[in-house]
């Protein structure tokens, strides 16, 4: 999980995040189920995201078959976070307490 924008920046927010993604509001959480989906919780609503085609390198089959949801697509460009490790707004959720336990669980 990753601390986002304060409310009064969540439109801006979710325009800059539809730079790189198609955004849809979804019911609940976000089980990704294909390379290059995944869930966003924000204002209190979930969303998915998925990666724009012309993002997805089609001439690169390695490339391709690893697009997803990741630092490079979303955190540096998006959030302006570079380091992953030390940056204080991320917060790791996985395992047993996983997207059921999340703030929009």
């Amino acid at each position: 999980m990753v601390a986002g924008p304060q409310r009064s920046d969540e439109e801006a927010f979710l325009a800059a995040v539809g730079e790189r993604y198609t955004v849809s509001p979804t019911a609940g959480p976000v089980k990704p189920e294909r390379s290059g989906v995944c869930g966003m919780y924000l204002g209190g609503r979930w969303y998915r995201l998925e990666l724009r085609p012309e993002l997805v390198p089609v001439s690169d089959p390695v490339r391709r078959s690893t697009c997803r949801c990741s630092p490079s697509r979303f955190s540096a460009p998006v959030l302006g976070i570079t380091d992953l490790r030390r940056d204080t707004r991320i917060d790791f959720v996985g395992g047993m307490r996983g997207l059921a336990n999340s703030n929009g669980g």
